[in-house]
């Protein structure tokens, strides 16, 4: 799918509990694909992840306050998610603020 060679890093750095776009709508006809994020919450609360056109990338996930995870693919073939075509990439968080980082690479779709 991509090379892990070019992967970027976005920071997730919410300033409180919500959604907020980490990665901008790809151009046309190229998308998203995340290959590895590191999340902690400043509160006990649920973080999950979406994408523009299909929604949920993932399930609401708990994290404790202070508490995180980080969550890497190590196989190019393999990533995490694949946004919509032309699609951002958001955290949604309640009640903690998230924070991390994303990494991920941009392909055509």
């Amino acid at each position: 799918m991509a090379s892990l060679a070019n992967l970027k890093s976005a920071p997730i750095a919410q300033g409180a509990a919500g959604t907020d776009v980490i990665i901008a709508a790809a151009p046309a006809g190229y998308r998203h694909v995340i290959y590895g994020y590191v999340l902690t919450l400043s509160a006990t609360g649920t973080v999950k992840f979406t994408t523009t056109g299909i929604g949920d990338l993932s399930g609401a996930m708990d994290v404790l306050a202070g508490g995180g995870m980080a969550i890497v693919s190590g196989d190019e073939d393999f990533p995490l998610f694949v946004c919509n075509p032309a699609g951002s990439f958001s955290v949604v968080s309640t009640v903690g603020a998230a924070r991390g980082h994303v990494l991920y690479t941009t392909v055509s779709a």
